[in-house]
This record gives structure tokens, sequence and C-alpha cells, in this order.
């Protein structure tokens, strides 16, 4: 009797998950979501790609930049807690699902006195 109870109490029940994303998603208290790089406070020191469990984090001090591998990331913050610089940020949102393996390239830009110490 429990399976056709079940069976019946679904049938008339509405679903139990959201439309995400054409509907708004209710984020849980404490949610890391999506890591974002604040390329201006960057210093491409690498931390975050030493420390990166699933090294979704790669980080080129030549090129200036820092990769993110969107699939492999797992949110779990831990970049963000070791910068020391306080450039990366787990923001309490969700990506748009992908279909594709996405790769993220943050670029350092080179500021004013970085330009004047130029030694050619």
């Amino acid at each position: 009797m429990t399976m056709l109870s079940t069976v019946l109490r679904n049938l008339v029940s509405g679903p139990v998950t959201t439309a995400y994303p054409h509907a708004p998603a209710e984020l849980p208290e404490g949610n890391r979501g999506r890591v974002v790089w604040d390329m201006s406070k960057c210093t491409l020191c690498g931390l975050c790609a030493k420390r990166c469990p699933t090294l979704a984090v790669s980080v080129d001090r030549k090129a200036g930049t820092v990769e993110l591998q969107v699939f492999r990331c797992i949110a779990c913050g831990v970049c963000a807690e070791v910068c020391p610089q306080g450039a990366i940020e787990a923001r309490p949102e969700y990506s748009a699902p992908g279909y594709v393996k996405e790769v993220r390239t943050y670029r350092k830009e080179a500021t004013a006195q970085e330009k004047e110490v130029v030694i050619e």
C-alpha cells in the first residue's frame, strides 16, 4: 500500500525541484557558488593553483594570466581562503549551466607603476 499511496501523492502534488535557470534558485546559507578573480589585486603568487584540490586553477606568470577550468572547479573556496591579497572571491550565486568545457582566463594588466619600472 505504501507504493500506491506514494504514486497517487506524486500524481496530484507539484514538482519538488525548481526550473533553474528559468526560475531563480534558492541558495542555501553558506553557499560558496562561483569563484571570481579581481586581477587588480592579484600578484600571481600561485598559492591558489598549489592548493586547489582538483587542479582547476593554473597561473602563468610570464603571460600574466590565471586560468580556471570551470568543469573541474568544485567551488570549495580553498583558493579564496589562501589568497594573501584577497583577490579571489567565492560569490554566492550559481553559474549558468554549460555544455562545453569552459576555461575562464583572467589577465593581469600592467599598472602605471609597473609600466614605469620596465627596463629594456
